[in-house]
């Protein structure tokens, strides 16, 4: 081939060492806004707006919205007969929270196992813990990333059995003593180290386990609407349950890993790592939280929502549906001096501007 020929490859080379810069440039420029974008639920079908995005990447528990032990700090419980030490839950600031199990005895939560501890942290807003907001929903959807410690024994599917007793669930506000009328348990290591789900009552019932190892790293979500609870694994559907205990009553959310009492293999200082916590809602500005108090003229309502550029957007629930309004005035609810909103969080600005904020009502005048 002569001196042209080789010139010709030559600028072809170089043309086509542009385009793959270009294309890599392009798809780079794609990729970055893309990761920019909101997430949204890991293969669940519907519109959502983002309402709850715990990421865990900061060094220190936020303890604004988590509180570690049961409904408070310290050594607490039994939860399942096991103590829980919030010494036990750290946020060291590589990206995920860690929940462990030790040998440890803590007899002063009078545990029927004081030989061994775990972990735990909730959300709950009524806990009573200062300084503590937390975090509650009425239907949506909960989804969280985790890594699970596994082991391989006898009777383990292949990759392994879950190690321990790790457990993502929610429970309603303001229960007591660990009576509650409802739970929705999006992922539990129960019987020979499985992951099982379950929505109660019954008590115990309504739930099953699933035969495949989901030990390492997995999403498990779940859609609580009216018409029941869909549970999504890795963003699947794996299960649709229907409870009695149905209702739009706000729960919050529960993590844990205690010591197994079953089967299930245990592992010491093998941490359940969190990449992340979210919670979607359909549609477009649903609320968060709704707390009702108080009746007549005294009642009282806090709502959490999603506020776009100023613009008021809380709804109620009527017992039925929820109600939007545009004003608190267009169902007789009265802002009272002092009851301006407490900032959450803010997004964005100008026109795209979005605000988390709490609000009190105080309904009759």
């Amino acid at each position: 081939m002569g001196v042209d020929g080789r010139l010709s490859i030559r600028r072809i080379s170089a043309l086509l060492a542009a385009s793959l810069v270009v294309a890599v440039v392009v798809l780079m420029s794609v990729g970055t806004a893309a990761s920019r974008a909101e997430p949204l639920p890991r293969g669940v079908p519907g519109e959502w707006t983002l309402a709850f995005d715990e990421e865990f990447t900061t060094a220190g528990l936020n303890t604004s919205v988590w509180t570690p032990g049961w409904e408070h700090g310290g050594i607490s419980g039994p939860v399942s007969e096991m103590c829980m030490s919030s010494g036990l839950v750290s946020q060291p600031g590589d990206g995920y929270l860690h929940l462990q199990v030790q040998t440890v005895a803590h007899p002063g939560c009078k545990s029927k196992s004081e030989s061994e501890t775990g972990s735990l942290v909730e959300s709950n807003p009524l806990d009573g813990v200062s300084g503590h907001v937390g975090f509650a929903y009425s239907y949506g959807y909960v989804e969280w990333s985790v890594y699970l410690p596994g082991k391989e024994q006898k009777g383990c599917p292949k990759g392994g059995c879950i190690a321990n007793w790790p457990a993502f669930w929610s429970l309603p506000e303001g229960h007591e003593n660990g009576n509650h009328s409802s739970e929705i348990d999006t992922m539990e290591g129960l019987e020979n180290g499985l992951a099982c789900y379950a929505f109660h009552p019954p008590f115990p019932g309504n739930g099953a386990c699933l035969s495949a190892s989901y030990a390492g790293w997995h999403t498990f979500g779940a859609d609580w609407e009216p018409s029941g609870v869909t549970y999504y694994y890795d963003g699947t559907n794996v299960a649709e349950l229907q409870s009695a205990g149905n209702s739009p009553s706000p729960e919050y959310l529960v993590m844990n890993d205690i010591p197994s009492r079953t089967t299930a293999p245990k592992l010491y200082k093998h941490d359940v790592l969190i990449d992340y916590v979210r919670v979607w809602h359909r549609g477009d500005s649903s609320p968060a939280v709704v707390r009702e108090e108080g009746s007549g003229t005294g009642r009282s309502m806090w709502v959490f929502y999603r506020g776009v550029d100023g613009a008021l957007g809380v709804e109620s629930w009527n017992g039925s549906e929820w109600v939007r309004a545009t004003s608190f005035a267009s169902y007789g609810a009265e802002v009272t001096e002092g009851s301006s909103p407490t900032v959450v969080r803010e997004e964005g600005s100008g026109a795209g501007k979005n605000m988390w904020a709490f609000y009190r009502e105080v309904f009759g005048g």
